[in-house]
């Protein structure tokens, strides 16, 4: 009898290391496999259901790199306005040292017409 494998595994083995991929997903997850065709017994099966437990690793993966691609744009954005709001405080405090020394310029000046000089 020739006797079949999948990546060195025989049908035992290779149907071991479905359910034990299968108990590490979430309940949602080990749902969305169950409805995709997920089934441990037979063969076929057993090569269908590795090749699906595959695939849900490969989207895992994708929205894992998703998130984190996401966060970095959204904290990427976050210091943009924080460095946008700081050079518009900073264009304020110029303004209003501006304003301040117009101010004291004026007075001077007001002062020197008063007084005569």
């Amino acid at each position: 009898m020739n006797k079949q494998t999948i990546d060195g595994l025989n049908y035992h083995q290779a149907q071991q290391r479905n359910t034990t991929k299968l108990k590490s997903f979430t309940k949602q997850q080990r749902k969305d496999l169950r409805d995709r065709g997920y089934n441990n017994r037979g063969w076929n099966n057993v090569i269908k259901t590795w090749e699906l437990v595959l695939a849900l690793i490969k989207e895992i993966n994708q929205a894992e790199d998703f998130k984190v691609v996401n966060l970095a744009y959204k904290r990427a954005e976050k210091l943009m306005s924080e460095a946008v709001d700081k050079a518009i405080t900073i264009d304020q405090i110029d303004f209003d040292k501006l304003r301040r020394g117009i101010d004291d310029l004026s007075k001077a000046a007001i002062n020197s017409i008063v007084n005569g000089n």
